[in-house]
């Protein structure tokens, strides 16, 4: 059960997303991605899933939803402050 149920979504249900997203964070992990979670502004465009990595629990955050690519680029520079996110990772929804 993750801990913050209103932010989590299943991978199969991340992957039906249309477009692209940034993906804010990950780890093995639920609290990586809670640490994040808990420093966002309301209304902040957040959700997070579990995946697998080399056998183990992977954790991830992903930050809005983008018509393309370039979009998704442009909107990493606009990040909130407060998140505390360097570089995001520009991803579609199918990758995952």
């Amino acid at each position: 059960m993750p801990e913050q149920p209103a932010y989590f979504v299943s991978l199969d249900e991340l992957r039906l997303r249309e477009g692209w997203t940034l993906q804010l964070v990950a780890g093995n992990r639920e609290r990586t991605v809670l640490n994040v979670l808990e420093r966002a502004p309301e209304g902040a465009l957040l959700s997070y899933t579990l995946g697998e990595r080399q056998g183990q629990p992977w954790f991830m955050l992903v930050y809005g939803q983008y018509t393309s690519y370039d979009v998704a680029r442009e909107a990493a520079g606009r990040l909130p402050a407060a998140l505390g996110v360097g570089e995001p990772w520009v991803r579609s929804f199918k990758s995952y």
